[in-house]
C-alpha cells in the first residue's frame, strides 16, 4: 500500500467549491506514480526499459467530493496481476477516516517502442508492489453499453496542454475533454425546460466509469457524442473514422 496526505487546493475546485472529477483522477494518478518512484520502478525505470502502465478502465464511486482546504488522505494498492494486466484500488479519506471516494482500475503493461502489451510483467515490479486484499466494495467490470442514438457536439482539437510524459492525452485530461463535451450538451438542453431535468448536473455525479480505447496525440481532432438516459449520462469520444477513443458513463444522484 502507498498513501500520501494533501489539502484540497483552490486550483482543483469546480464552481461548487468542491474537488473536481478531473482532480480526483489526478490525485489517483499522482498516488500510484509516487508509489512507483518510492519502489524504484518509476519514470526513469520505465524510460530505460521502454515500458509503461497504460490505464484500461476506471470505476470511481463518490460518497462526497472533498471541500476546499479539506485535508485528504489518498491511498492505492495493487490487488492482482495476470499476464500483462494489473488491477489496483484507490481511496480518498477525510482526517476522521470518512471514505469520500473509492475506485477500481485495470492497467496494461506495454512496450512503448512496439506499442503493444508485454507478454508478462517483470518480477521486479511484482516484487515492488506486492498484492493486497481488494477493497470490500462493489465495482462494475462489464463493458459500458452505449445508447444507439447519441448527439454530436463540437469537435475538440488536442493541444500540448492535454499531453503527458508518454506524449499522448493524459488519462485525467481525456476525462476532462469528455466532461467538457457533456457540459456543452447539457447547456443546450437546459435552454428548454421541457427537455431535461434541471437536477441533471455534473456536480451531482456519484459514479463514473471510463474505458480508454485509443490514444490521442497533439493535433488530433476528437469528435464527442453525448446521450442522457434517466439518471445516466453517456459520452463517447471518437476519431474521424468513427472509432471510439474513450467511452464514459456518469451516474447522477
Amino acid at each position: 500500500m502507498y498513501e500520501f496526505e494533501s489539502r484540497v487546493r483552490y486550483s482543483e475546485l469546480t464552481e461548487d467549491k468542491k474537488l473536481s472529477l478531473v482532480s480526483i483522477i489526478n490525485y489517483f494518478q499522482d498516488c500510484c506514480t509516487f508509489e512507483a518512484e518510492e519502489r524504484g520502478v518509476g519514470l526513469r525505470y520505465h524510460d530505460e526499459n521502454h515500458t509503461a502502465w497504460m490505464l484500461i478502465n476506471w470505476h470511481i464511486r463518490i460518497n462526497r467530493r472533498p471541500d476546499f482546504n479539506e485535508n485528504i488522505h489518498v491511498k492505492t494498492w495493487a490487488i492482482g496481476f495476470r499476464h500483462f494486466l494489473g488491477e489496483r484500488n484507490f481511496t480518498i479519506k477525510a482526517d476522521d477516516g470518512e471514505l469520500l471516494v473509492y475506485a477500481y482500475s485495470k492497467w496494461a503493461y506495454v512496450n512503448t517502442l512496439a506499442g503493444t502489451p508485454e507478454k508478462s510483467i517483470p518480477q521486479s515490479e511484482l516484487d515492488a508492489y506486492g498484492i493486497t486484499e481488494p477493497l470490500q466494495a462493489e465495482f462494475r467490470k462489464e463493458k459500458i453499453k452505449l445508447p444507439e442514438n447519441m448527439t454530436a457536439v463540437e469537435p475538440i482539437t488536442v493541444t500540448a496542454g492535454n499531453l503527458d510524459t508518454n506524449h499522448h492525452v493524459n488519462n485525467a485530461e481525456y476525462v476532462g475533454l469528455a466532461l467538457s463535451a457533456v457540459s456543452s450538451y447539457l447547456n443546450v438542453l437546459h435552454k428548454d425546460d421541457n427537455v431535461i431535468d434541471a437536477g441533471l448536473s455534473l456536480s451531482r455525479v456519484s459514479e463514473i466509469r471510463v474505458e480508454y480505447k485509443l490514444q490521442s496525440v497533439l493535433g488530433d481532432v476528437i469528435y464527442p457524442f453525448v446521450s442522457v438516459k434517466d439518471d445516466t449520462i453517456y459520452v463517447v469520444l471518437r476519431n474521424a473514422d468513427g472509432n471510439a477513443k474513450l467511452i464514459s458513463e456518469l451516474l447522477i444522484g
